[in-house]
């Protein structure tokens, strides 16, 4: 899982680029263009967009755990949204259950629900439960 920054480890490079690989999943490129000019972002438009290689993965009901459990990681990091963890955990849940406990997917939803119960301040990272087990 990207989580836990694997996927960037099977990369393989063509100067600036990635390569594409077909058993490495979809891989599109992007023409884009600047369409405004913020003061903290930049934000781009794909004007088109090219397939080059592989085709995506099945989507199936782990994978939509997983990535509305990413999306809500992405939304708390940001400090777009509070009070998110009982939905994290259901999330979790979700993800055991659909996967069947899979040690792979269980392995990364969880370790995407510990930084945000941290994030949120539950979590045993937080600053708040180290003062709080002390």
């Amino acid at each position: 899982m990207s989580v836990r920054h694997e996927l960037e480890r099977r990369v393989e490079w063509e100067g600036d680029c990635p390569r594409a690989r077909e058993e490495a999943g979809a891989w599109f490129l992007c023409r884009h263009s600047l369409k405004e000019r913020g003061e903290l972002y930049d934000l781009y438009e794909c004007e088109e967009l090219v397939h080059l290689a592989g085709s995506p993965p099945p989507y199936s009901r782990v994978t939509g755990c997983l990535v509305e459990l990413l999306l809500l990681l992405t939304k708390a990091r940001a400090g777009a949204v509070r009070g998110y963890v009982e939905h994290a955990r259901w999330l979790l849940w979700c993800v055991e259950r659909a996967s069947r406990g899979n040690a792979k997917y269980v392995g990364a939803a969880r370790d995407v629900l510990q930084e945000l119960e941290a994030l949120e301040g539950e979590g045993k990272g937080s600053k708040e439960a180290v003062l709080r087990d002390s």
